[in-house]
């Protein structure tokens, strides 16, 4: 409802129809926005939850946190303390992938860093990288594994 003076009295005037509808789009942009605002944050919050550790493992529904129908470049598998690198290794390879051995993208080399450090670094880390994943069922494959706490979309960037 508008009030307009007109004559030196105020008149009552209904909006018409399209200033109506215009702000119902408005509002509805709004909601699609924080929508939208809220799953970026979703997407670009930490990898692993601050309440959870490596030793707490999820539900397999919640472990898988890359987003359905998206294909991220790499993913980041992080795996239990308990688990070895041979075996994060197989339930990489019962999927269909193999660890992505670089922390960051085109490396200088084709050579991956020798087998022992890729083996102390996920000793610390309890993590590993993979590339190009298929789809989203290979991402869950992953997460279904006792030994899995999370499958998250992880940036590598350009090696220096």
């Amino acid at each position: 409802m508008l009030w307009k003076r007109e004559r030196g009295l105020l008149a009552h005037h209904h909006f018409p129809c399209s200033v109506m509808a215009t702000q119902q789009l408005v509002i509805g942009g709004l909601a699609l926005a924080l929508l939208a605002l809220s799953a970026c944050q979703q997407q670009n919050s930490p990898l692993v939850p601050h309440s959870m550790t490596p030793s707490q493992t999820p539900l397999p529904l919640h472990r898988n946190h890359v987003t359905p129908g998206t294909y991220p470049l790499f993913v980041r598998i992080t795996f239990t303390e308990t688990t070895t690198y041979e075996q994060a290794t197989a339930i990489l390879q019962a999927a269909g992938q193999n660890e992505y051995p670089w922390t960051c993208d085109d490396p200088r080399t084709p050579v991956p860093p020798p087998l022992a450090d890729r083996r102390a670094a996920f000793a610390v880390s309890n993590f590993l990288l993979i590339s190009y994943p298929m789809d989203d069922n290979q991402l869950d494959q992953l997460a279904a594994s006792a030994q899995v706490v999370s499958v998250d979309a992880y940036p590598v960037y350009m090696c220096a």
